[in-house]
Parts: structure tokens; sequence; C-alpha cells
């Protein structure tokens, strides 16, 4: 309808927790949906807090009916537009997924107030990914887009970025042989270089991140890919307003013109089709 060059499933970020255990609010046609705070614990100061071998097997994930039905979506994409253009295929990294299973601020704190907990919880998570990551290769997917928006610098201190996040980002940027895109929300400068050593294809940013900067800083090491807001000037802005963030992402060397993040469901088509009308990118 757009003239986007992919085709990309699902369109949230519940998939993977939902396998997990948890209970997700599907949302609306002005909502997202989201996962519901309960099925899991984590106390920052040492109370009571669920086991992260309690969780669901790497086998009982995958056996997950949305996570079956994501499969099913990549496969038929991948009959009906493989070959045209590429199929996208989401995944929701650790940090991420913690957030949403226990509160986004209890994992905060205890990154800070027990890390190795932190630690434990991805090195779990990581082998349920592993699995995924495979069976949507193998379902036809062409890129995995592994989305790790709580490791932005945001949120957790970027001088603990590697322990945190970089070991299971880089075993997840490894596995199999599709192209491997990585996103993290925000302004992500102060761990930027360090980003682009974790070996995947393409990175992707938030219109935060000033696109020329951005570029001095990766270089050649992988391939950029947005950074057009999500907000401003997709939802808030106009057709012209839009074209113009794809100019100056282009021009300062984006390899791949996109959204900087989700898109927000009220955004307007007038606004997504001026992305690729003039195609001057």
């Amino acid at each position: 309808m757009f003239g986007f060059d992919s085709v990309r499933v699902p369109f949230c970020v519940t998939v993977e927790t939902e396998a997990l255990g948890c209970n997700v609010d599907l949302g609306s046609r002005t909502s997202p949906p989201r996962t519901l705070p309960g099925s899991f614990t984590l106390d920052p100061f040492g109370g009571t807090s669920s086991d992260p071998s309690d969780i669901p097997s790497p086998t009982e994930f995958l056996d997950s009916p949305r996570v079956n039905v994501v499969s099913e979506a990549v496969h038929l994409l991948s009959e009906s537009h493989g070959g045209r253009v590429p199929v996208v295929a989401g995944v929701t990294c650790p940090l991420t997924m913690l957030s949403q299973m226990v509160g986004a601020e209890n994992m905060v704190i205890a990154t800070l107030s027990c890390p190795e907990t932190v630690m434990r919880w991805s090195e779990e998570i990581t082998e349920r990914l592993i699995g995924y990551i495979h069976l949507l290769e193998d379902s036809g997917a062409d890129i995995i887009l592994l989305g790790e928006a709580s490791a932005s610098p945001d949120l957790i201190d970027p001088r603990m970025f590697d322990e945190l996040a970089g070991t299971h980002l880089s075993r997840l940027s490894s596995e199999g042989t599709s192209y491997k895109v990585l996103h993290i929300c925000g302004h992500v400068e102060p761990v930027l270089d360090r980003i682009s050593g974790l070996g995947y294809d393409g990175l992707s940013l938030e219109g935060a991140m000033d696109p020329y900067i951005a570029k001095e800083i990766v270089g050649d090491r992988s391939c950029l890919v947005g950074n057009v807001g999500p907000v401003d000037p997709l939802l808030t802005g106009t057709p012209s307003d839009v074209v113009i963030a794809c100019e100056r992402s282009r021009d300062a060397g984006f390899g791949i013109i996109a959204p900087g993040c989700g898109i927000p469901i009220q955004t307007s088509d007038d606004n997504l089709m001026a992305m690729t009308s003039h195609r001057p990118w």
C-alpha cells in the first residue's frame, strides 16, 4: 500500500513475553498491545522474586500459539513476497522482555542493586530467543530485527552496557544465517561505538540520534537504518516534513531510510506515503 521496501511481522513486542507465560492486553485500534504485570516478580532490594529458571523451557517457548502464528505469517509472506522485497521478522531482546515482565522501574533499579540477577534472567531468555531466531529463519525470514529498547543509555548506565546487554546481543547476532539488524531506543551516542562492534549487519537508530554524528561514529562497520522520527515528523508533521527528515538521514549516510522506531497507530497514510512517493534516496 505504501511502497515500502520490506514486509514485517509481528506488529508488537508482546509475543515473546506471552510465550514465557505473561498475560497480554492485545490493545485496540488506538493502542498497541502491552504485557500485563503480575506474572513474574523481581524485587531489586532482595525481597521475594521469581527464579529465572522457572520460565518455560526453550521447547515450550517455541510451542507457544502466538510464536507459531508469527512463524506461519513469515512463511506466508516469504511465499507471496520473497524475492521481491525482504521479509523481516522482529525479535524482542532480553532486557526489554524483562522490563515488561517485572516492570521497567524494577528492572532499572536491579541493574544497579543486583546486576548479576539481571544477567541471569538475560541468559535464560537468550536461550529461548536463539531457537526463535532459527524458527523464523526456517520460516523464510531474510532479516531479523532485534529490538533491545531497554539497553538504551536513557535507562541503564552506559558503563554497564557490555555486561548487561553486550554479551547477549553479541551472541544473538551470530545465530543463524539471516541479516541481523539491532534497534536500541533513545540517545545511544555513549554506547554507539560498542554497539557497532557487536556483529550486526545493520543498526536501527531513533530520530533522537543526530544522523551525522551516528555516521561519523559507525563509519562503514554497519549499515545505518532510520532515523525518521515516528512522532515528529511521522505522527505530528506534514508530508513535506517527512520528506525533509528522509533527505537528512540520506545525506548523513544512512543506508536504509526507515522510521526510527515503532510507528504510532494514528499516523496518517499521507505521511507514510511521503516516505516513498518522492524516493530521493
